[in-house]
């Protein structure tokens, strides 16, 4: 998605907000009841498949972005952040949900991580300063409104739900 007046591209050529449907992702998909992968025909960056960058680290975050091919979450031989793409399903009313699992690290070896806790969300932060898109866990707070947080944010997040339409 890309939209020259209203919003800004970010460097990494993610997917992010537009207000143009000319620019919308265009994407095909098999449902199915297990999480699987949606295709996307119109990356700029060569992607071709759609995805969440999942950041071990952060248990509560994950951008939308792409990658090619089947991506799984992995749980040893993690060294930094990685595009997982088989965690989607298309619920009835055409929300997307993502399956997603916050891993713990194993003390004995950095690099291996347990599975803590498995758990599905259909729901979006947008940061419209960057215009990234983030899915979240159920009821996490927008960052302006958390008390932990102390640095300004500049433009304010909002909370939405990515909802698939047939063209």
């Amino acid at each position: 998605m890309r939209d020259g007046t209203s919003y800004k591209q970010n460097n990494t050529d993610s997917p992010h907000v537009t207000i143009h449907r000319q620019e919308a992702l265009v994407v095909n998909f098999v449902a199915s009841s297990e999480p699987h992968q949606i295709g996307c025909l119109n990356f700029h960056d060569g992607s071709t498949d759609l995805a969440l960058q999942y950041e071990p680290w952060d248990r509560n975050y994950y951008h939308l972005c792409g990658t090619k091919g089947v991506t799984k979450i992995k749980q040893s031989d993690v060294y930094g952040s990685y595009p997982v793409s088989s965690v989607w399903n298309i619920l009835a009313d055409g929300s997307l949900q993502a399956s997603l699992s916050v891993l713990d690290k194993n003390s004995y070896n950095n690099r291996t991580y347990t599975r803590k806790e498995d758990f599905t969300t259909t729901e979006v932060h947008l940061n419209t300063s960057v215009t990234l898109v983030a899915f979240v866990k159920p009821g996490m707070l927008l960052l302006q409104d958390d008390p932990k947080r102390k640095e300004q944010l500049g433009r304010p997040h909002f909370k939405a739900r990515i909802v698939f339409e047939p063209l």
